[in-house]
C-alpha cells in the first residue's frame, strides 16, 4: 500500500494582530490531516498564498522560511 505525505502552510487571517497573522501548519499521511501552529507571525504583505511562504529577500522573510524548512 502506497502512502503520501504532505505539509502545508497558511496564515490565519482571523486573527490578525498589527497586519501580522499567526502561521499555522498541516501535515497529511494517507489522507488523514493533522493541523499545528508554528508559533511564528507574518506581515500578511509579505505572505505568498500560492507559495505557502514569506516572499521577498528581507530578512524577516527569509528568516521565517528557514525556520518553515525546519518544520
Amino acid at each position: 500500500m502506497r502512502s503520501t505525505f504532505k505539509v502545508l502552510f497558511y496564515t490565519k487571517n482571523q486573527s490578525v494582530k498589527n497586519g501580522k497573522a499567526p502561521v499555522m501548519g498541516r501535515i497529511t499521511i494517507s489522507g488523514t490531516q493533522a493541523g499545528f501552529s508554528c508559533k511564528k507571525e507574518v506581515s500578511l504583505t509579505l505572505w505568498d498564498v500560492k507559495a505557502n511562504r514569506a516572499k521577498g529577500k528581507s530578512e524577516e522573510a527569509r528568516t521565517l522560511n528557514q525556520e518553515l524548512n525546519t518544520v
